[in-house]
């Protein structure tokens, strides 16, 4: 069986918060990162994710006013 380690669920409690859409700031204090260029550093792969998910949302909305 295999454990995970602290840092592991650091890193997988930062994740879920941002994927549920949790603000990267508070991400960031939650973590007691310095600054949030720590943060964005560290989950670069998420933020890009969460960005592509932001600009569908974006152009739907927009789609629908026109509609």
């Amino acid at each position: 069986m295999d454990l995970v380690s602290m840092h592991g669920l650091r890193h997988t409690h930062a994740s879920v918060l941002l994927y549920k859409k949790v603000s990267i700031y508070y991400v960031s204090e939650r973590l007691g990162h310095s600054d949030i260029e720590t943060t964005l550093k560290e989950y670069t792969h998420e933020v890009k994710e969460l960005r592509v998910e932001d600009e569908r949302a974006t152009m739907k909305t927009f789609e629908e006013m026109v509609v």
